[in-house]
């Protein structure tokens, strides 16, 4: 009896549906989530088909990537410190603005009919830089929404939406761009406005750390961790490698 009492405990409870759906803040995260992955997918797709349009070199394609990319990867340990340091709803709120405003000006653009492309290389850094502070946000914010036993289901939900919208993003952005031509980025402004509207409309109280004095500690505290802890490691590379390698302009 005491070895049956022990494996029943050892099974962990059935999670329904109806804990996540039932979540109103969740719901607008994964909608808000959602808005903007297609948001940036259908600028994404719209950009490459303009780029190479206004000059036909296949160069220009990848630097619309590096463009957005740049920012992700000079930004990250200041995106991470200002998801532990300030209002996270606050942080998706203003950068789906920024991206938001990004969109409009590619539209203004492209509706004046200019050539050169420098300018579109300008408008995806401040783009990129504002998606890499919502990403880090973005997943900062999640565990303040649903409670510890139904976390593991929430990632899975929000990872599903998040590849969703991977996949539909960039069919609608040709689709799109086939249609309507230039307007296509404003399809864009309007899903960042409801992902900055869901995302304002969120209604937990998030937890914010106190400000400390910044310093290298604690920026070299992450990597600390990480280096320790080699499974970690382990993952992080991997996933670093398949994104640089296998998927720049995703």
């Amino acid at each position: 009896m005491p070895d049956e009492a022990a494996g029943s405990e050892a099974v962990p409870p059935h999670i329904s549906a109806g804990q996540l759906t039932g979540n109103r803040d969740f719901l607008l995260f994964i909608l808000s989530r959602l808005a903007n992955v297609m948001g940036n997918q259908i600028v994404t797709v719209a950009v490459g088909w303009h780029v190479y349009l206004m000059t036909g070199d296949p160069l220009d394609l990848g630097l619309v990537g590096l463009s957005q990319f740049a920012p992700a990867l000079a930004l990250f340990l200041i995106a991470g410190l200002a998801a532990d340091r300030f209002d996270r709803r606050s942080i998706l709120v203003i950068c789906n603005v920024g991206q938001l405003v990004a969109a409009g000006l590619l539209l203004a653009y492209m509706l004046a009919d200019r050539k050169e492309v420098w300018p579109i290389f300008a408008i995806l850094l401040l783009q990129g830089s504002a998606r890499s502070f919502y990403f880090t946000a973005s997943q900062a914010i999640l565990p303040n929404l649903v409670a510890p036993s139904v976390f593991p289901k929430a990632v899975a939900w929000s990872s599903s939406i998040n590849k969703a919208a991977q996949l539909a993003g960039p069919a609608a952005g040709g689709v799109l761009v086939a249609t309507v031509g230039d307007w296509v980025y404003l399809s864009a402004v309007a899903m960042f406005a409801v992902a900055a509207a869901t995302a304002g409309l969120i209604g937990t109280q998030l937890s914010v750390r106190p400000r400390e004095p910044f310093g290298m500690a604690k920026v070299l505290g992450g990597f600390n961790f990480v280096w320790r802890n080699k499974i970690v490691l382990g993952a992080i590379s991997i996933d670093l490698l398949a994104v640089l390698f296998g998927g720049v302009m995703g």
